[in-house]
């Protein structure tokens, strides 16, 4: 049987991350900051087809 190893660290960190980013979305949606802003941040958008 395989065991695996969960680093509880990563995940904290990880989810953090997703939280700050939805953030940051949330006020580029109300005009608060630009796009360039988000993509310094590492945001990217997907383009539209």
């Amino acid at each position: 049987m395989k065991t695996i190893k969960v680093n509880k660290t990563n995940i904290v960190n990880s989810i953090n991350k997703i939280v700050f980013n939805k953030s940051l979305v949330r006020s580029y949606l109300r005009g608060e900051i630009t796009k360039e802003q988000l993509e310094l941040k590492g945001i990217k958008f997907a383009k539209p087809i």
